[in-house]
């Protein structure tokens, strides 16, 4: 009798979790987007922004001056962030699939030591290998290098 009352208020604080995170998410997204907007079109001319190629670049070379260098690595640093948080993701996604008979059993399985489910890693790890690979074997196809 504990077991399904200790399920049903773990569903419930996920629920309430979820409901909180979208209500304070949305708008902090949107707020920040807007005052963003609000910063290019304040440092910018008009003309400056029409002419350039990357919007971002030309504010952080009038705002940030030489610390504008920084962007770049930054930036590649938060995608990889993105880019793992995404791959764990995926893993997880194959795991609950498997676990509902989506895709074969094995991918339900979670490594003991570090609690991730890694057949559903690997997967996950294949498939962006096939796609990229498919990527540019269409892309570059048509390029002799002679």
């Amino acid at each position: 009798m504990v077991k399904r009352a200790q399920k049903i208020f773990v569903s419930q604080i996920v629920t309430g979790n979820l409901w909180l995170s979208i209500i304070i998410a949305v708008p902090t997204v949107t707020v920040l987007y807007l005052l963003t907007n609000i910063s290019y079109f304040t440092v910018m001319t008009k003309a400056a922004l029409l002419s350039s190629n990357a919007v971002a670049v030309t504010w952080g070379e009038s705002v940030l001056g030489p610390v504008v260098r920084a962007l770049p690595i930054l930036i590649s640093i938060s995608a990889l962030g993105s880019l793992n948080g995404g791959l764990y993701t995926g893993g997880r996604y194959s795991m609950v699939g498997a676990r509902y008979g989506y895709l074969p059993e094995v991918f339900s399985c979670i490594q003991n030591a570090r609690k991730t489910p890694l057949p559903g890693i690997v997967l996950e790890v294949k498939q962006i290998q096939i796609f990229f690979q498919t990527f540019f074997d269409l892309r570059f196809s048509d390029v002799n290098i002679d």
